[in-house]
Protein backbone atom coordinates (compact mmCIF):
# COMPACT_ATOMS: atom_id res chain seq x y z
CA UNK A 1 0.00 0.00 0.00
CA UNK A 2 1.68 3.36 -0.73
CA UNK A 3 0.94 6.61 0.90
CA UNK A 4 -0.75 8.41 -1.95
CA UNK A 5 -3.52 5.91 -0.78
CA UNK A 6 -3.05 5.44 2.93
CA UNK A 7 -1.58 8.57 4.85
CA UNK A 8 0.29 7.48 7.61
CA UNK A 9 1.63 10.00 9.98
CA UNK A 10 1.48 13.07 11.46
CA UNK A 11 1.92 15.24 14.66
CA UNK A 12 4.28 17.72 16.01
CA UNK A 13 6.94 18.23 18.80
CA UNK A 14 5.33 18.24 22.51
CA UNK A 15 5.20 21.82 23.39
CA UNK A 16 4.07 22.44 27.55
CA UNK A 17 2.22 25.63 27.62
CA UNK A 18 0.69 26.93 31.08
CA UNK A 19 -0.69 30.07 30.12
CA UNK A 20 -4.44 29.45 28.63
CA UNK A 21 -4.11 25.75 27.73
CA UNK A 22 -4.46 23.23 30.30
CA UNK A 23 -1.11 21.27 31.63
CA UNK A 24 0.33 18.87 29.23
CA UNK A 25 0.43 15.61 30.86
CA UNK A 26 2.45 12.41 30.57
CA UNK A 27 0.82 8.51 30.80
CA UNK A 28 3.02 5.68 29.68
CA UNK A 29 1.22 3.22 27.64
CA UNK A 30 2.02 -0.79 28.10
CA UNK A 31 1.58 -1.20 24.21
CA UNK A 32 -0.39 -4.28 23.32
CA UNK A 33 1.21 -5.20 20.46
CA UNK A 34 4.75 -6.06 21.88
CA UNK A 35 6.58 -2.50 21.05
CA UNK A 36 8.51 -0.69 23.78
CA UNK A 37 6.10 1.93 25.93
CA UNK A 38 6.78 5.64 25.02
CA UNK A 39 5.24 8.62 26.26
CA UNK A 40 1.48 9.24 25.20
CA UNK A 41 0.10 12.84 25.24
CA UNK A 42 -3.07 13.21 27.41
CA UNK A 43 -3.29 16.72 25.62
CA UNK A 44 -2.54 17.49 22.08
CA UNK A 45 0.70 18.05 21.48
CA UNK A 46 -0.08 21.32 18.64
CA UNK A 47 -2.60 23.79 19.58
CA UNK A 48 -5.98 22.67 18.28
CA UNK A 49 -6.47 26.29 16.79
CA UNK A 50 -3.87 26.19 14.27
CA UNK A 51 -5.20 22.87 13.23
CA UNK A 52 -9.18 24.67 12.86
CA UNK A 53 -11.41 26.70 14.33
CA UNK A 54 -14.26 25.87 16.25
CA UNK A 55 -16.61 26.78 13.24
CA UNK A 56 -14.97 24.18 10.92
CA UNK A 57 -14.62 21.84 13.43
CA UNK A 58 -18.36 22.66 13.87
CA UNK A 59 -18.85 21.95 10.09
CA UNK A 60 -17.27 18.42 10.91
CA UNK A 61 -19.46 17.06 13.40
CA UNK A 62 -22.34 17.46 11.17
CA UNK A 63 -20.97 15.76 8.56
CA UNK A 64 -19.80 12.90 10.12
CA UNK A 65 -23.50 12.88 11.78
CA UNK A 66 -25.11 12.92 8.63
CA UNK A 67 -22.64 9.91 7.49
CA UNK A 68 -23.65 7.90 10.27
CA UNK A 69 -27.57 8.37 9.57
CA UNK A 70 -27.00 7.21 5.95
CA UNK A 71 -24.65 4.02 7.10
CA UNK A 72 -27.17 3.02 9.96
CA UNK A 73 -30.00 3.72 8.18
CA UNK A 74 -30.13 -0.48 7.18
CA UNK A 75 -29.37 -3.03 9.64
CA UNK A 76 -28.60 -5.28 6.29
CA UNK A 77 -25.40 -3.31 5.83
CA UNK A 78 -24.26 -3.21 9.17
CA UNK A 79 -21.93 -5.65 9.53
CA UNK A 80 -19.72 -4.63 6.38
CA UNK A 81 -19.69 -1.14 7.49
CA UNK A 82 -19.36 -1.23 11.10
CA UNK A 83 -15.36 -1.50 11.06
CA UNK A 84 -14.98 0.53 7.94
CA UNK A 85 -17.30 4.33 7.50
CA UNK A 86 -19.06 3.49 10.44
CA UNK A 87 -16.03 3.04 12.45
CA UNK A 88 -14.20 5.85 10.71
CA UNK A 89 -16.80 8.48 11.37
CA UNK A 90 -17.55 7.20 15.41
CA UNK A 91 -13.46 7.77 15.80
CA UNK A 92 -13.22 11.35 13.89
CA UNK A 93 -15.99 12.21 15.92
CA UNK A 94 -14.20 11.55 19.14
CA UNK A 95 -11.02 13.46 17.39
CA UNK A 96 -12.97 16.53 16.79
CA UNK A 97 -14.48 16.28 20.76
CA UNK A 98 -11.11 16.52 21.91
CA UNK A 99 -10.38 18.51 19.69
CA UNK A 100 -13.36 21.19 20.82
CA UNK A 101 -12.10 20.08 24.30
CA UNK A 102 -8.77 21.90 24.01
CA UNK A 103 -9.85 24.54 21.74
CA UNK A 104 -8.33 27.87 22.76
CA UNK A 105 -11.66 29.54 21.86
CA UNK A 106 -13.54 26.20 23.43
CA UNK A 107 -16.12 28.59 25.20
CA UNK A 108 -17.27 29.64 21.60
CA UNK A 109 -18.04 26.17 20.96
CA UNK A 110 -22.06 25.20 21.06
CA UNK A 111 -21.13 21.73 21.31
CA UNK A 112 -19.65 20.01 24.48
CA UNK A 113 -16.32 18.28 23.18
CA UNK A 114 -15.95 16.09 25.89
CA UNK A 115 -19.26 14.83 25.65
CA UNK A 116 -19.32 14.28 22.27
CA UNK A 117 -15.93 12.35 22.54
CA UNK A 118 -17.55 10.70 24.97
CA UNK A 119 -20.79 9.94 23.43
CA UNK A 120 -18.63 8.66 20.43
CA UNK A 121 -15.93 6.47 22.39
CA UNK A 122 -19.94 4.52 23.41
CA UNK A 123 -19.43 2.69 19.48
CA UNK A 124 -16.76 -0.26 19.41
CA UNK A 125 -16.62 -1.89 16.25
CA UNK A 126 -15.10 -5.49 17.91
CA UNK A 127 -17.97 -5.78 20.21
CA UNK A 128 -21.29 -3.07 19.13
CA UNK A 129 -24.40 -4.18 17.72
CA UNK A 130 -26.46 -2.47 15.36
CA UNK A 131 -28.73 -1.08 18.33
CA UNK A 132 -25.21 -0.23 20.08
CA UNK A 133 -24.22 1.55 17.32
CA UNK A 134 -27.71 3.50 16.72
CA UNK A 135 -27.84 4.46 20.70
CA UNK A 136 -24.07 5.71 20.12
CA UNK A 137 -25.22 7.92 16.73
CA UNK A 138 -28.42 8.78 19.32
CA UNK A 139 -25.83 10.07 22.15
CA UNK A 140 -23.94 11.99 19.30
CA UNK A 141 -26.62 13.92 18.31
CA UNK A 142 -27.91 14.94 22.10
CA UNK A 143 -24.74 16.35 22.85
CA UNK A 144 -24.73 18.41 19.69
CA UNK A 145 -28.52 19.32 20.09
CA UNK A 146 -27.00 20.30 23.72
CA UNK A 147 -28.13 17.61 26.11
CA UNK A 148 -25.36 16.93 27.67
CA UNK A 149 -25.47 15.02 31.46
CA UNK A 150 -22.93 13.59 33.46
CA UNK A 151 -19.10 14.31 33.73
CA UNK A 152 -16.56 14.22 31.02
CA UNK A 153 -12.88 14.84 31.93
CA UNK A 154 -11.15 17.26 29.77
CA UNK A 155 -8.29 15.39 28.30
CA UNK A 156 -8.20 11.88 27.05
CA UNK A 157 -4.96 10.15 25.86
CA UNK A 158 -5.47 10.91 21.79
CA UNK A 159 -4.10 7.44 20.81
CA UNK A 160 -6.94 6.37 22.26
CA UNK A 161 -9.83 7.89 20.44
CA UNK A 162 -9.04 5.76 16.92
CA UNK A 163 -8.16 2.89 15.91
CA UNK A 164 -5.32 2.71 13.58
CA UNK A 165 -7.53 0.93 10.87
CA UNK A 166 -10.28 3.14 10.29
CA UNK A 167 -7.95 6.40 10.60
CA UNK A 168 -5.59 5.09 7.81
CA UNK A 169 -9.29 4.46 5.87
CA UNK A 170 -10.31 7.77 6.78
CA UNK A 171 -7.20 9.35 5.66
CA UNK A 172 -7.15 7.34 2.49
CA UNK A 173 -11.13 8.37 1.49
CA UNK A 174 -10.49 12.07 2.42
CA UNK A 175 -7.75 12.63 0.30
CA UNK A 176 -9.95 12.21 -2.88
CA UNK A 177 -11.92 14.49 -1.72
CA UNK A 178 -8.77 16.96 -0.83
CA UNK A 179 -7.84 16.13 -4.49
CA UNK A 180 -11.08 17.25 -5.93
CA UNK A 181 -11.26 20.80 -3.89
CA UNK A 182 -7.67 21.75 -5.57
CA UNK A 183 -8.95 21.02 -8.63
CA UNK A 184 -10.44 24.93 -8.07
CA UNK A 185 -10.85 25.86 -4.49
CA UNK A 186 -13.32 28.24 -3.90
CA UNK A 187 -13.03 29.13 -0.37
CA UNK A 188 -15.91 27.44 1.17
CA UNK A 189 -16.12 25.97 4.56
CA UNK A 190 -17.02 22.63 3.20
CA UNK A 191 -13.90 22.53 1.01
CA UNK A 192 -11.46 22.43 4.41
CA UNK A 193 -12.86 19.72 6.13
CA UNK A 194 -10.71 17.06 4.89
CA UNK A 195 -7.74 18.88 5.73
CA UNK A 196 -9.26 19.60 8.86
CA UNK A 197 -9.89 15.90 9.64
CA UNK A 198 -5.99 15.18 8.11
CA UNK A 199 -5.23 17.64 10.91
CA UNK A 200 -7.00 16.08 13.63
CA UNK A 201 -5.83 12.52 12.70
CA UNK A 202 -2.05 13.26 12.36
CA UNK A 203 -2.47 14.32 16.30
CA UNK A 204 -3.63 10.60 16.73
CA UNK A 205 -1.25 9.39 14.65
CA UNK A 206 1.76 11.06 16.17
CA UNK A 207 1.22 9.24 19.68
CA UNK A 208 0.01 5.63 18.66
CA UNK A 209 3.16 4.10 17.78
CA UNK A 210 2.38 0.50 17.39
CA UNK A 211 4.36 0.42 14.49
CA UNK A 212 7.23 1.36 16.09
CA UNK A 213 8.80 -1.63 16.86
CA UNK A 214 12.51 -0.64 17.71
CA UNK A 215 12.97 1.84 19.70
CA UNK A 216 16.16 3.33 17.50
CA UNK A 217 13.57 4.12 14.95
CA UNK A 218 11.21 6.68 17.02
CA UNK A 219 13.09 9.71 15.65
CA UNK A 220 11.80 8.49 12.47
CA UNK A 221 8.43 8.66 13.15
CA UNK A 222 8.65 11.37 15.06
CA UNK A 223 9.77 13.53 12.32
CA UNK A 224 8.01 12.36 9.91
CA UNK A 225 4.85 13.05 11.99
CA UNK A 226 5.90 16.45 11.79
CA UNK A 227 6.39 17.08 8.90
CA UNK A 228 2.70 15.36 7.79
CA UNK A 229 0.99 17.77 10.33
CA UNK A 230 2.92 20.84 8.84
CA UNK A 231 1.96 19.83 5.55
CA UNK A 232 -1.68 19.28 6.83
CA UNK A 233 -1.67 22.72 7.93
CA UNK A 234 -0.64 24.54 5.15
CA UNK A 235 -3.00 22.19 2.68
CA UNK A 236 -5.84 24.14 5.13
CA UNK A 237 -4.22 27.42 4.62
CA UNK A 238 -4.11 27.27 1.31
CA UNK A 239 -7.50 25.81 0.49
CA UNK A 240 -8.72 28.70 3.22
CA UNK A 241 -6.45 31.14 0.58
CA UNK A 242 -7.96 29.43 -2.84
CA UNK A 243 -4.77 28.98 -3.69
CA UNK A 244 -4.40 25.51 -5.60
CA UNK A 245 -0.78 25.74 -6.19
CA UNK A 246 0.16 25.79 -2.98
CA UNK A 247 -2.43 23.38 -1.94
CA UNK A 248 -1.41 20.93 -4.02
CA UNK A 249 2.20 21.35 -3.10
CA UNK A 250 1.46 20.61 0.49
CA UNK A 251 -0.73 17.90 -0.55
CA UNK A 252 2.09 16.42 -2.23
CA UNK A 253 4.76 17.05 0.22
CA UNK A 254 2.12 15.35 2.54
CA UNK A 255 2.60 11.99 0.55
CA UNK A 256 5.90 11.79 -0.16
CA UNK A 257 6.20 11.77 3.71
CA UNK A 258 3.62 9.15 4.23
CA UNK A 259 5.59 7.13 0.87
CA UNK A 260 8.88 7.60 2.95
CA UNK A 261 7.18 6.13 6.36
CA UNK A 262 5.56 3.64 4.55
CA UNK A 263 9.58 2.29 3.56
CA UNK A 264 10.20 1.63 6.80
CA UNK A 265 6.90 1.07 9.24
CA UNK A 266 4.15 -1.28 8.15
CA UNK A 267 5.30 -2.53 4.72
CA UNK A 268 2.82 -3.92 2.29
Amino acid sequence: MRCNDDLASGGSDCRLKTTGRTRLTLCLIGLATGSFAVPAFAQSPVPIESIASIEELTLEVNEQVARLEKGLAMEANYADQKSKGIAQSFGLLACVGQGLAEHANSKDSKINGPALRDAALKFTAKTSTYADAQAALEGVKQVVAGNVTGEHAQLHPWNKLIRMHPMMEEFNGRSSEILKVLKKPRGKPEEISPAVAWGLLSIAMKVDTHEVKNPEDLPKWNAWSDEFRDSTIKLAEAIRAKDKDAGRAAFDKASETCDACHEVFHKE
